[in-house]
């Protein structure tokens, strides 16, 4: 796993993690600092595999192209993330 970015919010990383899913690429978002890694407190990183990093790269460089707003619009379709039921415990 490779670091990728770290997000200014747990809102970034959600849009960010979606990008990538929807590209075919499974990030893995983290949110703990520690002491070698101190961090701002929303902050969040984004970890890819290692073979997903130069993929994913392009994915967010594609994605720079597009309004924040229409990234929110696109996060609301049905079938985005955001949309899907709890899971039943």
């Amino acid at each position: 796993m490779r670091l990728l970015m770290t997000a200014t919010s747990n809102f970034e990383a959600e849009i960010v993690c979606g990008l990538l899913r929807d590209a075919g690429v499974e990030p893995i978002r983290r949110g703990e600092g520690g002491p070698r890694r101190p961090r701002g407190v929303f902050e969040r990183d984004v970890y890819v595999e290692d073979e997903d990093v130069a993929r994913a790269h392009e994915i967010l460089a594609q994605a720079e192209d597009v309004s924040p707003e229409e990234l929110i619009r696109l996060s609301e379709e049905p079938g985005s993330r955001g949309d899907q039921p709890p899971a039943d415990s």
